[in-house]
């Protein structure tokens, strides 16, 4: 044993727990963070890809930055394009208190995580956690300068009013209209002939008064427009 660092040669079965739970959460090839005090890399040594959580350079600060190094993990994550596994144990914390000089600094870490966007506490035991992290979601591609000049789509709906409505039945005309009592309203009829020849007719309903106007229908023009209607000056 060291002298006076027995601590550092003792695993509780709480750190074996933690172990063989980052073990059954990390698919092989995983990317696992931990550090040299584990009672890891015993078993499928070259199915992951150690590394101690002291290289990170968030670590390696005059007062190291808990939020800094969950964004260089999430960085890892990216690179790899895999989930990262992060352990924290007590004896990780053990070795970093008296090898390292940086008490509390992983319980920092781990509240930390806890909350982190990013990261999944997926086991918690008595004597330590493992996180999963992700790497954050990628920001929607910006505009290309053709697409934020392409002009709007054009409208499918018409501007202002239109006056083709659905149809009204002759019995739902207004009460007034109907028993003659207002003068005002007029009744429309379109007669239609032989010869593309029509005649159209406007009754005053009150006065029964009558106009008639004659009108010539000719043949669609080429390019498919109706030609206007004039009243036949002879009626």
């Amino acid at each position: 044993m060291r002298d006076g660092n027995e601590r550092l040669d003792q695993f509780t079965k709480g750190d074996a727990a933690t172990v063989s739970a980052l073990y059954r959460a990390a698919p092989p090839g995983s990317l696992v963070v931990g550090a040299t005090n584990l009672p890891w890399r015993n078993r499928r040594h070259v199915d992951y890809d150690y590394r101690s959580i002291s290289n990170f350079d968030a670590w390696k600060g005059v007062v190291p930055d808990p939020r800094a190094m969950a964004r260089e993990i999430e960085r890892a994550s990216a690179v790899r394009q895999a989930p990262v596994y992060v352990i924290v144990t007590r004896s990780m914390r053990i070795e970093a208190e008296l090898l390292q000089g940086k008490p509390g600094l992983l319980d920092r870490i781990a509240r930390t995580l806890r909350t982190w966007t990013t990261s999944e506490l997926v086991y918690r035991g008595l004597d330590g956690d493992v996180f999963r992290i992700t790497a954050p979601p990628k920001p929607p591609a910006a505009a290309s300068p053709a697409e934020q000049t392409r002009p709007a789509p054009r409208r499918t709906t018409p501007r202002g009013k239109t006056f083709v409505t659905n149809e009204v039945m002759i019995s739902q005309r207004p009460a007034e209209a109907a028993d003659r009592a207002v003068p005002g309203h007029w009744e429309g009829d379109l007669i239609l002939g032989i010869d593309r020849s029509a005649i159209g007719t406007l009754v005053e309903r009150t006065s029964r008064f009558v106009d008639i106007v004659g009108v010539r229908l000719s043949r669609f023009g080429r390019k498919g427009r109706r030609p206007r209607r004039a009243a036949d000056p002879s009626l």
